[in-house]
């Protein structure tokens, strides 16, 4: 509890920015209340592209609203797509990340990238990820729920 008082959300930030405080960070996180993990998204999605922190940081991602993580998700997408560093790992894994969060527009937009590489495993994602799943989620949905 003391962390909270101390400013949890500043500790946290620390804790997911070292290699060996991420996994608690993101345990920590999965236990405290949602806005945290909101006002540390950027964070959480490096973690989504981390050996070793993949399954726990898109755990606290699938926590999120489809419709906060519509507006959150593509200007960091983006960068890391957009990054000279950008590889194979980084494009299969944010596409597995789209496709568990149900952001299809976006995993349609990382698959034109995809397709404009010149790199055969960046290409080798785009037609894994083609043709784009139909979204599970249904308008009369609520609360984040999806369809089985």
């Amino acid at each position: 509890m003391a962390m909270f008082v101390a400013g949890a959300e500043e500790q946290l930030r620390r804790g997911l920015t070292d290699v060996g405080g991420a996994p608690i960070a993101l345990r920590v996180l999965g236990d405290s209340p949602i806005e945290l993990t909101m006002g540390l998204f950027d964070r959480v999605f490096w973690a989504t592209q981390s050996n070793g922190l993949v399954r726990l940081a898109r755990e606290l991602v699938a926590k999120l609203d489809p419709g906060w993580l519509f507006v959150a998700l593509p200007p960091l997408v983006r960068a890391r797509l957009d990054s000279p560093e950008a590889d194979y790992a980084d494009y299969r894994r944010i596409a597995g990340l789209l496709t568990e969060v149900d952001q299809i527009a976006l995993l349609a937009d990382l698959v034109a990238k995809a397709r404009t590489s010149v790199d055969p495993d960046i290409l080798e994602v785009a037609d894994e990820y083609e043709p784009i799943p139909p979204c599970r989620q249904t308008l009369g949905d609520s609360g984040g729920k999806r369809d089985p």
